[in-house]
């Protein structure tokens, strides 16, 4: 799983076996070390009304509904949308299925990420 933030954004990109996850049910974890402590950030799929985030403890755990976490798990849906009340402001959250890299990258694994569909050969399968 990999995690982007950007202001008050952030997103989780998530592989087929971690997708395959969420729609067990299960929670995917991963987690960064740093020299002096590690960032754990976390998906739980769990019976919320909303998408939701929360940090504490060097912690980042972001909640999916059941029902819309095992729809968007079966689905072509590419993302899920959400966004939470901070403040004065407003936290985005965006969880998306990881696509292969047009221009692979040398050392990157991406035997486990979605066929990108700009890449030619995603398009030579769907028939185009």
């Amino acid at each position: 799983m990999k995690l982007r933030i950007v202001d008050d954004s952030i997103r989780l990109r998530l592989t087929v076996s971690e997708v395959a996850s969420i729609a067990r049910g299960a929670a995917v974890e991963s987690r960064t070390r740093f020299p002096s402590a590690t960032l754990d950030y976390a998906l739980w799929v769990a019976d919320v009304p909303h998408i939701a985030a929360r940090f504490d403890a060097a912690r980042i755990a972001i909640t999916l509904p059941r029902a819309v976490a095992s729809r968007w798990a079966g689905s072509n849906e590419v993302s899920l949308h959400g966004e939470q009340q901070i403040g004065d402001g407003v936290l985005r959250i965006l969880v998306e299925k990881d696509f292969t890299c047009v221009e692979p990258r040398e050392g990157e694994d991406q035997g486990d990420l979605y066929p990108n569909p700009k890449s030619v050969s995603a398009k030579v399968s769907d028939g185009a």
